[in-house]
């Protein structure tokens, strides 16, 4: 291990509550989704994707284990697990930051909004999405939403049914209403969200559309949830790798990738308006979603760790394919 300046320690990168974060396994999981890139001829992507996360530089406290990525190297690929999980991490944090700013402006409320429509197969799928997005726009323009809706910010998602061997794309929605739409003669229904959902994608069936009120504490009532739990709903992942990582079944793994790249090519899966979008733009906030975006997601200069407030050091990690793990390199 001396010959190739490995220092043969082995990455450990904890959360506050003591949790690893998942690199080894992203990495693991792109690889994965990378052969299928190769028996698809998508050879450009599958170089990028196995540059992606091939090292990592951290500056590190050693006396707490305290790490902060500093570098790294991210191919952006909208089915690279790595960099989904790091899009997500990123989405939340602006997310909660355009929340507080929000309601330092204005009062309001929130609801938590997920807009569905029958599932639908693999070759109708890109139609499907361009639809349901055109849908999106003219539902928001409602009146009975338009005028009590401050701000929003959306992310369409889609999974695949195995089973059914179909997929599911719908629309999470986190709005901040205003105090008087909780009034009883402006508050919806259920019904009335339905009907408004069904009106706007011209729909001849009942959809499922589900609505939640926000609190900002857990109040564990049916109808309500936190906060918190809203703004991480909205920044999960658009495409979740377990819906297309089939081990031990590469050749419906191939179908179900190239499926979805091509169906989510190009796209905006995210979006913000009004008083969100505005803010979005005034804390310079960048779109997660660009090929420039910054999945390091921290820039931060302190060099003391917030723990112990010693000095930081710097250290490189590799990706070793024979350790199948990340392991320390001296700089």
């Amino acid at each position: 291990m001396t010959k190739d300046n490995t220092t043969g320690e082995v990455l450990q990168d904890l959360k506050k509550n003591g949790k690893e974060r998942p690199w080894k396994g992203k990495k693991m999981n792109s690889l994965t989704v990378l052969k299928s890139f190769q028996n698809l001829g998508f050879e450009k992507k599958a170089e990028r994707m196995e540059k992606c996360g091939a090292w990592l530089k951290f500056a590190e406290c050693r006396n707490d284990n305290y790490k902060k990525l500093i570098h790294a190297n991210f191919c952006k690929d909208r089915m690279c697990p790595m960099c989904n999980w790091r899009r997500s991490l990123k989405l939340q944090w602006q997310i909660m930051q355009i929340l507080h700013k929000a309601v330092e402006r204005k009062r309001m409320r929130f609801v938590f909004v997920t807009l569905t429509v029958r599932n639908v197969p693999g070759s109708e799928l890109e139609d499907a999405i361009s639809k349901m997005l055109k849908a999106f726009k003219r539902f928001m323009e409602y009146k009975a939403i338009d005028d009590f809706c401050i701000g929003y910010v959306r992310n369409l998602e889609v999974t695949y049914n195995a089973q059914r061997d179909d997929y599911h794309h719908h629309i999470h929605i986190l709005m901040a209403m205003k105090p008087s739409y909780f009034d009883g003669k402006n508050y919806m229904r259920v019904s009335r969200w339905v009907g408004l959902w069904q009106r706007a994608h011209k729909l001849d069936y009942t959809p499922v559309v589900w609505v939640y009120e926000v609190k900002s504490k857990s109040k564990s009532r049916p109808k309500e949830i936190p906060v918190l739990k809203a703004a991480a709903e909205i920044g999960k992942y658009s495409v979740k790798d377990t819906d297309y990582i089939f081990k031990g079944n590469q050749k419906l793994q191939d179908a179900v990738i190239q499926v979805l790249s091509a169906a989510l090519k190009g796209r905006r899966l995210i979006g913000f308006g009004k008083l969100f979008d505005e803010l979005h733009k005034e804390l310079k906030l960048q779109n997660v979603e660009d090929k420039d975006a910054d999945l390091v997601g921290n820039s931060e200069k302190k060099c003391d760790c917030p723990i112990c407030q010693s000095t930081l050091v710097e250290q490189l990690y590799k990706w070793h394919y024979g350790f199948k793990n990340y392991i320390g390199k001296d700089i």
